[in-house]
């Protein structure tokens, strides 16, 4: 996700993108390469994405599109053909979002919206994810057996 790297002047968030954002992507990479193929690797990505996803949506002060990256990279997960990482991945910004809707509500230095609704907005969200999630889930048991099958 190149965007940490452009929100990073935008809201002078450098902090985040070095100290949050390359360590996530340099661990995802560390996964893929000690553990090629395995489902700690799929898990380790699920949670990374997220935590990608999150960062930028913090660097972002909020902005409501920024978190439409959930949604993108859940759908990248779909690529593993397993609904695991999918559902780590959901759990992990499920965490995130109410954590972080309390914190920014409490006054604390991090973003999640860049406006103040509460916990009944975070769970509009989070149907949206879920929905999705099912569907790609649905999705991932299908490919898997097409593929099983040829």
């Amino acid at each position: 996700m190149p965007e940490f790297a452009a929100l990073a002047s935008w809201y002078d968030t450098w902090q985040t993108a070095l100290f949050v954002s390359i360590p996530l992507a340099l661990i995802a990479s560390a996964a893929a390469v000690f553990a090629t193929g395995s489902l700690v690797t799929r898990l380790v990505n699920g949670t990374v994405f997220m935590c990608l996803a999150a960062a930028v949506i913090h660097q972002g002060h909020g902005m409501i599109e920024l978190h439409f990256a959930i949604f993108c990279l859940l759908a990248f997960l779909l690529y593993y053909r397993a609904w695991k990482p999918l559902v780590m991945g959901s759990v992990v910004v499920a965490i995130h979002h109410v954590l972080f809707d309390i914190l920014q509500r409490a006054g604390a230095p991090v973003y999640l919206m860049d406006h103040h609704h509460g916990l009944a907005y975070v769970a509009i969200h989070s149907a949206y994810v879920v929905a999705e999630v099912v569907i790609l889930v649905y999705m991932a048991a299908s490919i898997r057996a097409e593929a099983i099958e040829s």
